[in-house]
Order: C-alpha cells, then structure tokens, then sequence
C-alpha cells in the first residue's frame, strides 16, 4: 500500500499518533493493541472509615541489632542513636507518603524506653489508652530496625544534629558502601484491635562515594546524603505504598478487520471513544457472515465496555462469548473482569466509590 492510500483507512493516517501513544498496529494478524492505565487496589487495606492514624515508633524496646561488617560482623551498640533519629526518620518519612492518600490526620508519636511497657500486651494497653484519649482509630507501629553497613571505607565517626539538634555519632566512609536495612511493622485498628497487616520490610541501597545511588525511592527524598538514615527512610516509603493505590499499564487486544466500517469503529477506540466504537461494532455483529468476524467482534464489545468500565456488560460478552464460540480468549477476557470487579470493591474500601 503506497502512503497515498492511507487517506482511505482513518486508522493508518492516525499510525504516528498511535505509535506516540504506545499503540502499536500488527498488520498480519488484523489486530491493535490498547494500552491503558487502570487503578489496582493496595497490598493492605486501611478502611475508609479510619481518619486518624498515629505512627508510633516502638524501636526502643526492640533487641539491638546494628552489625557493621568493618567490626567482623560483631553487633555495635556505639550507634545506638542511630537507630533512634533513623526510627524517627522513618516514621515521618512513611507519614509523609501516606498523606498521598488525602483522608488521613496522621501522628507521629515516640514512644521512650519504660520498665513498666517492657511486654507488648503493656504497649497495647498504652496505646489503647491513647486510642481513648486522643480519638486514634489505627496504629502504625514501627517495632523494629535493623541494619548493616559493608564497606572497605570506614574512616572513623562523624557527628551529626538530630531533628531536635542534639548530636549523635555516626560511622563515616571515604568511598563506596552497601546498606542494608530491615524494619518490622504492625497495622492495628482501634478500638476493634483488629491486626491489619504485619510486615516485615527490606530495603538493600548501593551508594558511591558521594552518596548517589540510582534506586527511585532513593532519589524521591528531600535530603539525601548516601547514609543509613536516608536508607532507613526509603524502607518506609516503600512499607507505606503497600498501603496506597497504585496505577498499572496493562494492554488488550482488538480486532480491526478488513472493511472501512470496521476501521472506522477501531479508529474511535484508539482515539477513546469507547461508547461509538462498541455502537458500531454492535451493528457490524448484526450483520456479520462468517462465524469468525462474529467472535471477533464479540471480543472487541467486550473489550470496549471494560475500557468504559462497564464490567457487568463486559463479564456478560465473555461469558456469552465463551459459550457461543467455546474460545479460550473469553476465557482470559473473563479472569480478568473477575480480577477487577474484586479490585473495584476492595478500591471502594480504600478510596471510595471509583467508578461513575
């Protein structure tokens, strides 16, 4: 086909358009793939109904467990402030992304070492009496911080300023170092004290000399120096988007055919007008002949309602579809209606009512 014909096929005139939006056409098998963005539900689900949050760092009554490789792998204790501004670190940091979600009032409170709060049943007691008192619904408990440092650099300590700004000790490195941190966190509701998520999160962070890595979470913090805090953060931030949203680009497939008129239909599905192409797709079903364009276009109405988030009439095309032509594309096409009309629910929960 020369370039003068394009003017004839709509779909092909629009062809370098379509390749800047990720649409790619394949010629031989008559079909174009269809990327879109659709919202997934988060990892752990905090209820709608939960507004006020403390994050509570409970790191002070955790076994210390700082091992630094230059020391043989020895447990250290001279950093135990470390630990301290980085737990601290870490709780704002994992409060500061979760404010993404818009509905939470959210604080952060530290929790000193107490005699009395030694047992955990002690802390929830403690906390239970804060739920009381300062109307918390949800506890995101940060009970433990770990970490290593490797590094054939380490050239003694340097002092750094707290966010109160009293100094600590840190250890300090001439070149490249490896950090590896590992926190454990508890979600509990309040006052239903029911456990909504238990994790264990890990974060592995390689920095040169001047502290660049090239990890993305790194990179989003506002001050970033190739340190254990900055890792200790980034763990937090990576904890608090299993409690977020998230959007995922995922492809589907439909069929373009060989006349005009079912060109004319995929060329408004791939500039979004899903409602007109399904219309004409519809009418092209009604009087298709051959067993094959049927099913074709029996994918492409699924497909389109699904794209308009219809997932009742797309469900009832794949199910209809896999009974009238017995196709293990409906099948697939079915799986994963199912996958989102569950995620639509549990994204109600999360967020609220996401569909018109």
């Amino acid at each position: 086909m020369s370039p003068s014909d394009s003017k004839y096929h709509p779909i092909l005139g629009r062809l370098q358009f379509l390749a800047s939006a990720g649409i790619v056409l394949f010629f031989g098998c008559h079909t174009v793939t269809v990327s879109m963005e659709i919202l997934r539900p988060a990892p752990i689900t905090l209820p709608m109904e939960i507004k006020k949050v403390a994050v509570v760092d409970l790191t002070a009554f955790a076994q210390e467990t700082f091992i630094y490789s230059y020391e043989n792998d020895r447990p250290s204790t001279r950093f135990r402030e470390l630990r301290t501004v980085s737990a601290e670190l870490a709780c704002k940091a994992l409060a500061n992304e979760l404010q993404r979600l818009g509905r939470l009032n959210l604080q952060i409170i530290i929790i000193p070492m107490d005699t009395s709060l030694r047992l955990e049943t002690a802390r929830w007691k403690y906390l239970q009496k804060l739920g009381t008192d300062s109307g918390y619904q949800a506890f995101i408990c940060l009970e433990n911080l770990e970490g290593r440092i490797q590094s054939n650099s380490y050239i003694g300590l340097a002092t750094q300023l707290d966010p109160f700004g009293y100094p600590y000790q840190v250890p300090a490195f001439s070149g490249s170092r490896h950090i590896e941190v590992r926190q454990t966190w508890r979600i509990r509701s309040y006052p239903e004290n029911v456990e909504l998520d238990y994790y264990v999160a890990e974060k592995k962070l390689s920095f040169l000399r001047d502290g660049f890595s090239a990890d993305q979470v790194y990179n989003s913090l506002p001050d970033r120096k190739g340190s254990f805090e900055n890792a200790a953060q980034a763990c937090a931030v990576e904890y608090a988007r299993r409690l977020i949203p998230y959007w995922q680009k995922v492809e589907r497939k439909i069929y373009t055919g060989y006349s005009i008129p079912w060109l004319n239909a995929a060329d408004s599905a791939l500039v979004g007008n899903w409602k007109d192409a399904v219309a004409q797709w519809e009418k092209l079903f009604k009087k298709a002949a051959f067993r094959f364009q049927k099913k074709q276009l029996y994918h492409n109405i699924c497909v389109g309602y699904e794209m308009q988030e219809d997932f009742d009439n797309a469900l009832r095309y794949a199910q209809n579809g896999y009974r009238q032509f017995r196709a293990g594309s409906f099948k697939r096409l079915e799986a994963l209606l199912l996958q989102r009309i569950d995620e639509a629910a549990l994204l109600d929960k999360q967020i609220g009512p996401v569909r018109q």
